[in-house]
């Protein structure tokens, strides 16, 4: 079975450590990013597992979302490589990515 290599952009980078630092309110952060690591090297194996993003460009430039433990990783394929974009917490009242993501539109 093929294995894909998983990057994080910078933005993603950035992202990461703001939603762990966020989840963990201050404690055990590096377990937080630990687990959020582990969501992402699921799709090393199936990328293309999770759903086409459900908006506009981003679902026409071939994005995709995966939801896991209340986040969400916004990535594509691109070669043989998973490049993720951002990473955001859900918000209690649904995702709060469509406003985050016009960038990528």
């Amino acid at each position: 079975m093929a294995r894909y290599k998983v990057m994080l952009l910078p933005p993603a980078l950035s992202d990461l450590e703001a939603v762990a630092e966020f989840y963990s309110g201050g404690e055990n952060v590096r377990r937080v990013r630990e687990r959020m690591l582990n969501d992402l090297e699921r799709l090393a194996v199936f990328p293309l597992y999770c759903p086409a993003v459900p908006c506009g460009g981003l679902a026409d430039g071939g994005f995709h979302m995966l939801t896991e433990g209340g986040v969400i990783y916004i990535y594509r394929l691109t070669g043989e490589d998973v490049s993720v974009y951002h990473i955001v917490a859900s918000g209690p009242s649904g995702s709060v990515y469509p406003a985050l993501f016009k960038d990528l539109d």
